[in-house]
Protein backbone atom coordinates (compact mmCIF):
# COMPACT_ATOMS: atom_id res chain seq x y z
CA UNK A 1 0.00 0.00 0.00
CA UNK A 2 1.00 3.81 -0.60
CA UNK A 3 0.83 6.52 2.07
CA UNK A 4 -2.85 7.32 0.35
CA UNK A 5 -3.97 3.95 1.33
CA UNK A 6 -4.04 2.60 -1.98
CA UNK A 7 -2.92 -0.86 -2.91
CA UNK A 8 -0.89 -1.13 -6.37
CA UNK A 9 -2.70 -1.66 -9.58
CA UNK A 10 -4.04 -5.16 -9.97
CA UNK A 11 -4.62 -6.82 -13.22
CA UNK A 12 -7.92 -8.55 -13.18
CA UNK A 13 -7.73 -12.43 -14.58
CA UNK A 14 -10.51 -13.10 -17.18
CA UNK A 15 -12.17 -15.51 -15.44
CA UNK A 16 -13.02 -12.91 -12.77
CA UNK A 17 -13.67 -9.92 -15.11
CA UNK A 18 -17.31 -10.56 -14.70
CA UNK A 19 -17.53 -10.26 -10.92
CA UNK A 20 -15.59 -6.74 -11.58
CA UNK A 21 -17.89 -5.66 -14.24
CA UNK A 22 -20.72 -6.08 -11.88
CA UNK A 23 -18.91 -3.25 -9.83
CA UNK A 24 -17.55 -1.40 -12.48
CA UNK A 25 -19.40 -2.26 -15.62
CA UNK A 26 -21.76 0.51 -15.85
CA UNK A 27 -18.98 3.38 -14.77
CA UNK A 28 -17.17 1.69 -17.70
CA UNK A 29 -20.03 1.87 -19.88
CA UNK A 30 -20.70 5.61 -19.25
CA UNK A 31 -16.85 6.26 -20.27
CA UNK A 32 -17.10 4.22 -23.84
CA UNK A 33 -20.02 5.84 -24.39
CA UNK A 34 -18.90 9.63 -23.62
CA UNK A 35 -15.49 9.41 -24.70
CA UNK A 36 -14.73 6.80 -27.42
CA UNK A 37 -17.01 8.62 -30.37
CA UNK A 38 -18.00 5.11 -31.76
CA UNK A 39 -14.26 3.58 -31.20
CA UNK A 40 -15.48 0.87 -29.77
CA UNK A 41 -18.78 -0.18 -28.14
CA UNK A 42 -19.58 -1.16 -24.41
CA UNK A 43 -19.73 -4.84 -25.64
CA UNK A 44 -16.94 -4.80 -27.63
CA UNK A 45 -14.42 -3.88 -24.45
CA UNK A 46 -16.24 -6.59 -22.55
CA UNK A 47 -16.03 -9.37 -25.11
CA UNK A 48 -12.08 -8.27 -25.49
CA UNK A 49 -11.58 -8.61 -21.48
CA UNK A 50 -13.09 -11.69 -21.95
CA UNK A 51 -10.80 -12.95 -24.55
CA UNK A 52 -7.81 -11.25 -23.05
CA UNK A 53 -7.51 -9.04 -25.98
CA UNK A 54 -7.60 -6.55 -23.19
CA UNK A 55 -6.13 -5.61 -19.85
CA UNK A 56 -8.98 -4.66 -16.94
CA UNK A 57 -6.69 -2.72 -14.09
CA UNK A 58 -8.01 -1.64 -10.81
CA UNK A 59 -6.79 0.41 -7.88
CA UNK A 60 -8.49 -0.08 -4.71
CA UNK A 61 -8.44 1.28 -1.36
CA UNK A 62 -7.70 -0.55 1.74
CA UNK A 63 -11.20 -1.18 2.56
CA UNK A 64 -11.18 -3.19 -1.42
CA UNK A 65 -13.23 -0.37 -2.35
CA UNK A 66 -11.85 -0.04 -6.07
CA UNK A 67 -10.86 3.69 -6.47
CA UNK A 68 -9.72 3.87 -10.26
CA UNK A 69 -9.86 1.70 -13.24
CA UNK A 70 -7.95 0.99 -16.34
CA UNK A 71 -8.06 -0.59 -19.68
CA UNK A 72 -5.40 -1.55 -21.63
CA UNK A 73 -4.16 -3.15 -24.74
CA UNK A 74 -1.05 -4.49 -26.34
CA UNK A 75 -1.18 -3.51 -29.89
CA UNK A 76 0.96 -4.96 -32.68
CA UNK A 77 2.97 -1.95 -34.27
CA UNK A 78 5.87 -1.84 -36.96
CA UNK A 79 8.72 -2.79 -34.95
CA UNK A 80 7.02 -4.04 -32.42
CA UNK A 81 4.51 -3.90 -29.67
CA UNK A 82 2.79 -0.80 -27.83
CA UNK A 83 0.38 -0.53 -24.71
CA UNK A 84 -2.12 1.33 -25.16
CA UNK A 85 -4.11 3.49 -22.18
CA UNK A 86 -7.39 2.89 -23.56
CA UNK A 87 -9.75 3.71 -21.20
CA UNK A 88 -10.46 4.87 -17.90
CA UNK A 89 -12.36 5.71 -14.80
CA UNK A 90 -13.15 5.26 -11.62
CA UNK A 91 -14.39 6.68 -7.94
CA UNK A 92 -13.80 10.46 -8.38
CA UNK A 93 -10.95 9.68 -11.18
CA UNK A 94 -11.80 13.20 -13.01
CA UNK A 95 -10.48 15.00 -9.89
CA UNK A 96 -6.94 15.88 -9.75
CA UNK A 97 -5.84 13.77 -7.24
CA UNK A 98 -7.19 10.95 -8.17
CA UNK A 99 -6.00 11.58 -11.26
CA UNK A 100 -2.16 11.78 -10.28
CA UNK A 101 -2.98 8.82 -7.86
CA UNK A 102 -3.63 6.82 -11.20
CA UNK A 103 -0.54 8.08 -13.14
CA UNK A 104 1.55 7.45 -10.20
CA UNK A 105 1.13 3.66 -10.49
CA UNK A 106 1.62 3.22 -14.54
CA UNK A 107 4.84 2.49 -14.46
CA UNK A 108 3.63 -0.75 -12.66
CA UNK A 109 1.62 -1.45 -15.52
CA UNK A 110 4.27 0.01 -18.21
CA UNK A 111 6.71 -2.59 -16.30
CA UNK A 112 4.13 -5.61 -17.37
CA UNK A 113 3.74 -4.40 -20.72
CA UNK A 114 7.47 -4.00 -21.16
CA UNK A 115 7.35 -8.13 -20.25
CA UNK A 116 5.22 -8.87 -23.33
CA UNK A 117 6.98 -6.79 -25.66
CA UNK A 118 5.90 -3.50 -25.82
CA UNK A 119 8.37 -0.56 -26.13
CA UNK A 120 6.17 2.64 -25.72
CA UNK A 121 2.74 3.79 -24.26
CA UNK A 122 0.30 5.44 -26.09
CA UNK A 123 -3.21 6.96 -25.34
CA UNK A 124 -5.76 9.49 -26.70
CA UNK A 125 -6.42 11.84 -24.27
CA UNK A 126 -8.04 15.58 -23.68
CA UNK A 127 -6.15 19.00 -23.40
CA UNK A 128 -6.31 18.92 -20.00
CA UNK A 129 -4.90 15.14 -19.50
CA UNK A 130 -2.08 15.66 -21.74
CA UNK A 131 -0.95 18.33 -19.89
CA UNK A 132 -0.85 15.60 -16.71
CA UNK A 133 0.99 12.75 -19.07
CA UNK A 134 3.49 15.25 -19.97
CA UNK A 135 5.02 15.02 -16.37
CA UNK A 136 5.23 11.63 -16.78
CA UNK A 137 7.17 11.84 -19.83
CA UNK A 138 4.58 11.40 -22.53
CA UNK A 139 5.00 13.48 -25.85
CA UNK A 140 2.59 15.45 -27.52
CA UNK A 141 1.66 13.83 -31.18
CA UNK A 142 -0.99 15.19 -32.95
CA UNK A 143 -4.42 16.65 -32.49
CA UNK A 144 -7.78 14.81 -33.63
CA UNK A 145 -10.40 16.59 -35.03
CA UNK A 146 -13.78 15.40 -35.72
CA UNK A 147 -16.92 17.08 -37.65
CA UNK A 148 -19.98 15.05 -38.19
CA UNK A 149 -21.02 15.76 -42.04
CA UNK A 150 -25.02 16.16 -41.00
CA UNK A 151 -25.97 19.30 -42.79
CA UNK A 152 -22.79 19.43 -45.26
CA UNK A 153 -23.98 20.36 -48.87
Amino acid sequence: MDEKGMTEPVLIAKENVPIILEVIGKDIEEVVDEFTMGHCTYHSVVEELYHERRQLWVLASEEMRIQGWLVTKIQNIAGGKRLILDLFGGNGIFNENHMDLLLSHLDKIEKWAQRHGATESFGYVRPGLRRKLKKHGFHHVCDLVIRPLTGIH
